[in-house]
Formats: C-alpha cells, sequence, structure tokens
C-alpha cells in the first residue's frame, strides 16, 4: 500500500516520493513512515521518520480530504537554489500539487 501511494503521489506531484511504511487508524489518522521527497536533481528535499495527519473531514466520492493536524518527526528538510536556475528546489511541486486543483 505505501509502494502504491508512493507512485501515485510521484505520478502527480512529478517528483519522486518514497514511503516505507503506511498506517491508517480507521480512517481518522493517517501515518507514512520513511517519507522521502526528492527534487529534480534528484537530491533530498524532505525526510521525515514520520509524518502524520489527523483527517477531519473526507469525500472519496467528491475527492477531497481536510486535515486538522499534520506533524512530523525530526524532519531533514533541504530547501536550495542551483546555480543557474530561478526557482528554488521545491517550487516544482507546489505547481503540480496547484494543478491537482484546477
Amino acid at each position: 500500500m505505501a509502494q502504491l501511494l508512493a507512485s501515485y503521489m510521484s505520478n502527480e506531484l512529478n517528483a519522486k516520493i518514497q514511503i516505507d511504511r503506511l498506517e491508517i487508524d480507521l480512517l481518522k489518522r493517517v501515518e507514512l513512515k520513511g517519507l522521502l521527497v526528492m527534487d529534480l536533481k534528484s537530491d533530498t528535499i524532505l525526510y521525515a521518520p514520520s509524518f502524520k495527519c489527523i483527517l477531519n473531514n473526507y469525500s472519496i466520492r467528491k475527492r477531497f480530504i481536510r486535515l486538522s493536524e499534520i506533524s512530523l518527526q525530526n524532519p531533514r528538510i533541504k530547501i536550495a537554489k542551483y546555480k543557474g536556475e530561478k526557482d528554488l528546489n521545491f517550487e516544482f511541486i507546489t505547481v503540480e500539487f496547484m494543478a491537482l486543483f484546477e
């Protein structure tokens, strides 16, 4: 299930995403263990041993999720601007993420 979610997110956000394990607790809490997000240069943007979300409301039919809380355990975040590029290393993900809601 974790690999399926990572593959889906990678395709949707045009980024390499890896998830070691996925835990879902009665559709109220979701935890991604070993979350890794890479930039277009295959360098780490985010690594978190644990990424937890508390679901407030959701509808699979209407395709929405409302979160009430997000927490990261000991995250490593690398924000960079590579030489010769105008954008920061994570901006491509924000563009792809916003496109999901258009």
